[in-house]
């Protein structure tokens, strides 16, 4: 019990940090970039969006980051918005995000905390994913999102600057040319490559490859859609092999 209450006194100070804003420079925009297999992972610094919701409708805080997954090749998985957000507790908690025309259901992060002195305030932690097409649209104006509670009663709009995403951006196309094109990996390093994804897969995104692959494992007839990360990774990497290649990771596969 006292764990959990150290976690949740925690939880808020890892975004009290000094946070980047709309009217700020952005030229530092960029907290880290990860070099993947086959895209370029960049996450932004903590940025505290502009609240374009009249009011403000009870909003005391909100801050947030991008994550942007740019394809080196063929795909990357979907970039994430991850978000803070403390409000008065009267008002509802939100459930869903609508952007670029779509409503996707909030994703916790962490636990949502609360508080109460004259008055109680709530603070949820979740993402939602952002299309990479959303983010290219969105780098040169602003990105806007809304944010819905489960009946749409009460609704928040924030929006970041593109310079934000912009520099997201330009930071993966700077990196861009460190990653190591699939075709010039050798057989082993492929099958290598294959079995260390494997292996940090879940049980179910196992199954779900092993069915695939063994179905395309001539040619590849059918997709495989998924917000997973790691099927996502086993699926471009298995597709690059040549027929040899495949029946080498299917045989390590059937040997587990």
């Amino acid at each position: 019990m006292i764990k959990k209450i150290i976690v949740l006194l925690l939880l808020p100070s890892l975004w009290a940090c000094s946070h980047l804003s709309s009217e700020a420079s952005l030229s530092n925009a960029v907290k880290t970039v990860n070099i993947k297999p086959t895209y370029i992972e960049v996450v932004g610094e903590k940025l505290i969006p502009d609240n374009l919701s009249g009011d403000g409708h009870g909003v005391l805080e909100a801050t947030l980051f991008i994550t942007a997954n740019v394809a080196q090749e063929k795909q990357a998985p979907s970039s994430t918005l991850q978000m803070a957000l403390s409000y008065f507790e009267n008002y509802k908690r939100y459930e869903f995000a609508v952007i670029g025309g779509r409503k996707i259901a909030l994703k916790e992060s962490h636990i949502s905390t609360s508080f109460c002195s004259e008055h109680c305030t709530a603070t949820q932690y979740f993402n939602f994913p952002i299309t990479n097409a959303l983010l290219q649209q969105s780098a040169a104006t602003q990105l806007v999102f809304e944010l819905q509670n489960n009946n749409g009663s009460n609704k928040l709009i924030f929006s970041l600057p593109g310079g934000y995403i912009k520099a997201l951006l330009d930071s993966a196309t700077v990196n861009r040319k460190t990653v190591v094109p699939a075709k010039q990996l050798k057989s082993h390093d492929l099958l290598a490559i294959s079995q260390g994804l494997f292996v940090k897969a879940t049980q179910n995104e196992k199954e779900i490859f092993t069915e695939w692959a063994f179905k395309n494992r001539k040619e590849a007839s059918a997709a495989l859609d998924s917000e997973s990360q790691i099927l996502t990774m086993l699926v471009y990497w298995f597709e690059q092999a040549d027929s040899a290649q495949k029946a080498e990771i299917l045989s390590w596969i059937i040997s587990l």
